[in-house]
């Protein structure tokens, strides 16, 4: 019988999962844990390859009209060279672009994002830069925002990252981000 094999477990024995084994305190979930079992954390991915030198990537989040949208990381790869990356607030666009297929992170929820990202919008003007940040040699990191960035309701957000190391680049990148709706949250009872 495995352990996690509930059908055989008594309700003593799933009581004491409650607590950790060695300090007996109670066994809780950080907040990124619990926004995956909630189904409030997605993820969208998006590769190019060919980037040339000096080249963009620009990727369009629409934050719905409500609810509480987060933006958790952006992690990339490519194959040598440095890059940047920077988020504008209150892009115009005239194009949203090719919509990119958002993941929920818990896999058995069918609670669907309702930010609406997109690859290759037609800028008209960014707008305000939030954050800019230069990878020197990147193979593999995350562009770090300092934590979550909240973001505001009814508003473009657009990621842009730009090829700097010479030559022409593959870049690879997963964006996550946490859309808290406590109207849908299911009852931990």
């Amino acid at each position: 019988m495995s352990v996690n094999d509930y059908r055989f477990r008594s309700i003593h024995d799933m009581e004491a999962d409650k607590f950790d084994r060695f300090t007996r305190s109670v066994t809780t979930l950080d907040w990124h844990e619990r926004a995956v079992h909630e189904g409030f954390l997605y993820t969208a991915s998006y590769e190019k390859t060919g980037l040339s030198n000096n080249g963009t990537i620009d990727i369009l989040l629409q934050t719905p009209s409500e609810g509480h949208p987060h933006l958790e990381s952006i992690d990339y790869s490519t194959d040598g060279g440095p890059i940047t990356l920077e988020i504008f607030e209150g892009s115009t666009v005239s194009s949203i672009g090719t919509e990119i297929t958002s993941i929920n992170r818990n896999r058995c929820s069918t609670i669907d994002s309702e930010i609406i990202i997109s690859h290759t919008p037609t800028i008209i003007d960014t707008d305000t830069s939030l954050v800019k940040a230069r990878s020197p040699v990147a193979v593999r990191d995350s562009f770090n925002t300092g934590g979550e960035l909240a973001l505001h309701c009814d508003q473009n957000y657009l990621i842009r990252v730009t090829n700097k190391s010479g030559g022409s680049r593959q870049v690879d990148l997963q964006i996550s981000w946490c859309e808290v709706d406590w109207r849908k949250a299911v009852s931990c009872g």
